[in-house]
């Protein structure tokens, strides 16, 4: 038996076994490799379509500027004294990418019978990627949206006063441009 295993030949496996064992080799290289996502849209995750956790970083970075900004604006007002900010985001920032659309295809089919017709367009897009003198390379950027802010929860020592607490609110209304039911004010607990 030993003798034999050691004589296998190309002939003995059979060429069906061989391309069925083809196939399978490339189908596993091929699934092996990530899948790019891209739609006809132009847009993308903040940064060019990074992973959630890049996305994630840039989302509480942005939280931690606009939090530290508005306890740092509020505390100059009179009467709010110490402030502590909360913000909560809707949806995360987005980047719409420039594309240069390289192909058109328009179509039209009638059906029988009928005095319908339908149109079909395809329009098929790559980036503009930009390259510097140093060989680094990024996506031509047309237009960045901001995240968009859910709701505020501010907490200062002068809310228990409703003058402060009305101004305070009308600050962050007019910063951030949301409604007052998505702002909440609340007192500080008296620190000893």
């Amino acid at each position: 038996m030993n003798n034999k295993l050691n004589k296998l030949s190309l002939k003995d496996i059979g060429p069906a076994r061989i391309a069925i064992l083809a196939i399978c080799g490339i189908f596993l290289l091929v699934s092996s490799f990530p899948i790019k996502k891209s739609g006809l849209s132009g847009e993308t995750g903040k940064k060019g379509g990074e992973d959630s956790s890049v996305k994630s970083y840039y989302d509480q970075e942005y939280i931690r500027q606009q939090e530290n900004r508005l306890k740092q604006i509020l505390q100059t007002v009179e009467g709010v004294g110490k402030v502590e900010v909360m913000i909560t985001l809707r949806s995360s920032g987005e980047a719409v990418l420039n594309k240069d659309y390289s192909r058109e295809e328009a179509g039209q089919s009638e059906s029988e019978g009928s005095d319908s017709k339908n149109s079909d367009s395809i329009k098929e897009g790559e980036e503009t990627i930009l390259s510097d003198k140093n060989g680094s390379r990024a996506p031509y950027v047309i237009k960045e949206m901001s995240p968009e802010i859910s709701g505020l929860l501010i907490i200062c020592e002068g809310a228990g006063s409703n003058r402060v607490a009305s101004r305070v609110l009308q600050a962050a209304q007019s910063v951030y441009g949301i409604s007052a039911d998505r702002i909440a004010i609340l007192k500080m607990e008296d620190q000893p």
